[in-house]
């Protein structure tokens, strides 16, 4: 069976120009793609760099899923509504004609996939947990690794 991989990113708002995420947008985001990616995802990490946050989500609906884009675009909503409660820079702006970010907007979110045959058995074990230990050293790496209801603690790494 093959595996997809979708990233999306997009600019939702910042602090202090396109420093950082506010933690309320960035877990807005997180809880949103947890709660609503239930049941249609096989892993999914959610990261930034400066003002930008991507999501990075496996699944088996292949590319170009409607769904799939659906959950990043709704996920990318509710950081907005948190964005714009807080009054952060360019709020929506890759998402909203009218978020003034002092510089022409770009086309909005920008996504990249693909689709894998991935591999079985103690090779994948091996993959996922050089993942996690990725995920925990990164920083953002606020949601954790799920495969199939399984959840890595740093313990049993």
């Amino acid at each position: 069976m093959k595996t997809a991989l979708t990233v999306i990113k997009a600019d939702i708002g910042s602090i202090g120009g396109h420093l950082a995420l506010s933690e309320a947008l960035f877990g807005a985001v997180c809880m949103h793609v947890r709660e609503k990616g239930e049941g249609r995802l096989l892993d999914h990490w959610i990261g930034y760099t400066g003002d930008d946050i991507a999501i990075l989500m496996t699944h088996n609906h292949g590319v170009n899923d409607a769904r799939i884009h659906r959950l990043a675009w709704d996920s990318f909503v509710e950081g907005t509504r948190v964005a714009k409660s807080q009054g952060l820079y360019g709020a929506g702006q890759d998402l909203l004609k009218d978020a003034f970010s002092g510089n022409v907007h770009g086309t909005g979110p920008a996504a990249v996939e693909m689709e894998i045959e991935e591999r079985a058995g103690a090779d994948a074990a091996d993959d996922r947990a050089r993942i996690h230990r990725h995920q925990r050293d990164a920083r953002g790496a606020g949601c954790s690794l799920r495969r199939q209801g399984v959840t890595f603690a740093p313990e049993d790494v």
